[in-house]
């Protein structure tokens, strides 16, 4: 496969607007149940097969919609992967 200049500026401009759309928050967070998380805000994170339990704990998230590697870092205790958030 023959890279163009414009095929490698589109691929870099992707690349850019992606991390400029990056959102990491800090959260205050409840375990509602088994990989369903709730936000002092009122937002739900939904996340796959996280086990640590949370009470109004001080948390990070950094979530971009559409991206494979969202996380939900809990200090020390650990972090997950954030499927979606809503509210």
């Amino acid at each position: 496969m023959k890279l163009t200049l414009a095929t490698i500026a589109l691929c870099a401009g992707l690349s850019v607007s992606t991390w400029a759309e990056a959102e990491i928050s800090i959260v205050h967070i409840t375990k509602v149940e088994q990989d369903l998380y709730k936000t002092s805000e009122g937002q739900y994170i939904e996340t796959s097969s996280c086990f640590l339990e949370a009470n109004g704990e001080r948390a990070v998230l950094d979530y971009v919609k559409y991206r494979c590697n969202n996380n939900l870092q809990f200090g020390l205790n650990g972090s997950c992967q954030v499927q979606f958030v809503f509210k």
